[in-house]
């Protein structure tokens, strides 16, 4: 409110009122709050598994960062509307938004949002220790048991790390012959999305015994008439080997 006075000065120097207005102007706040900042970027390709709170470390701004962005005559007040992950999101491929409301104390207001995805890109990591090879065995190639030589997939299971799951399958190989061969099994370690790591376990042998067997009792036999043995050592009459073996 303002007034407009209008006088004039007579002739004996007197001044005079001519016009007296009173003006009451009335002025209203309608203008939302204003970006005097630069809005965020979206933040992409964080290496983690889904969140299960908001990534606030991995860039999402928090309402007093985005109330910083922005100028307003009368105040600025900044809640969060929508926080959360969208639909379809998994640990391979999520994406969180958060949505703000930046209101005036006149209720002016406008809403903005930022949004930070992500999901697991890393290989499953080895978190425990690798055994070492099993030591070298005695016996032929048939008569290896890898699987009791080896570990087992769960046990390898055990000594990895990965946020999106963990499953493990092996194939076995084994070369050579019986008197020198060599086996190895490979583990493929694969995560829920798809990313795999390999490991192996190797283990050699062969037969280096010689053949085990029980010589027969000992036997008195006398020379035939030709004063020789030709005809007398027989395995019939003086035993043959028993219980031979060979690995």
């Amino acid at each position: 409110m303002f007034q407009i006075v209008n006088t004039q000065t007579n002739g004996t120097g007197n001044d005079y009122v001519i016009d007296d207005i009173l003006v009451q102007c009335t002025f209203n706040d309608n203008k939302a709050p204003t970006l005097v900042g630069t809005w965020p970027a979206n933040v992409t390709g964080v290496n983690s598994c889904m969140p299960s709170s908001a990534p606030e470390g991995n860039g999402l701004k928090t309402a007093n960062q985005i109330k910083a962005l922005y100028d307003d005559c009368s105040g600025v007040t900044v809640t969060i509307t929508s926080d959360g992950l969208t639909s379809g999101s998994t640990n391979c491929n999520w994406t969180w938004t958060r949505t703000y409301k930046i209101e005036d104390d006149h209720h002016n207001y406008t809403t903005n949002s930022m949004s930070v995805s992500g999901g697991d890109t890393q290989n499953p990591v080895l978190s425990g220790t690798w055994p070492a090879n099993p030591s070298t065995q005695e016996g032929c190639k048939g008569s290896a048991n890898l699987d009791q030589l080896f570990m087992s997939d769960n046990d390898v299971k055990g000594l990895y790390s990965d946020c999106s799951g963990l499953t493990v399958s092996h194939t076995d190989e084994t070369t050579g012959d019986d008197c020198s061969w060599t086996a190895t099994r490979t583990f493929t370690i694969t995560d829920g999305c798809t990313h795999s790591v390999t490991n192996t376990q190797t283990v050699s042998g062969g037969d280096n015994s010689a053949p085990d067997f029980t010589v027969p009792a000992d036997k008195t036999v006398c020379r035939n008439s030709a004063d020789t043995y030709a005809d007398v050592i027989l395995p019939s009459l003086t035993g043959e080997p028993t219980a031979l073996s060979d690995n």
